[in-house]
Parts: structure tokens; sequence; C-alpha cells
């Protein structure tokens, strides 16, 4: 048996909100590329987040952004 679902609860308001936040990080990575600690901390956060945590890992996933090594540190900047 299926349960027909209204359009209004079919909108899933969580997945465009993550897309925000992604594009957020892509936005700020394109200025500049940065570490973790530096993007939290250009978003406006004391330090990393695990949602920022994750993000990096989908959009590295995606590749949509790229992990290098600068100076020793590990920096990401968009692919």
């Amino acid at each position: 048996m299926v349960l027909p679902i209204h359009p209004v609860f079919q909108n899933d308001k969580g997945s465009k909100k993550n897309a925000d936040y992604r594009n957020k990080i892509l936005m700020l990575l394109e200025e500049h590329p940065d570490s973790k600690t530096q993007l939290a901390l250009r978003m406006g956060y004391k330090g990393i987040t695990s949602k920022l945590n994750r993000e990096i890992k989908t959009l590295l996933l995606e590749k949509k952004i790229e992990q290098v090594l600068v100076n020793g540190k590990t920096v990401y900047k968009v692919a």
C-alpha cells in the first residue's frame, strides 16, 4: 500500500540549507584557498564544526574541491 504525500511536504528544506552552506564554502574557497580552521573563522565560527567537516568531505568526494599541501599545511581549494 502506498500513501500519497501532499506536495507541500515533499520539499526537503534541509537539502536546500545544505546546498546553501556548500555554496558558501565554495564561494569562500574561490576567493582564497584556506585550511579548515581559517575557513571556519571566515564563516564566523570559533573553530571547525562537525557540519563543516562533513561538508568538506562531501565536496571532496564530489571532486568540487581538492586538498593540497602548502608549506606543510593542508589547504582546500576549488577544483
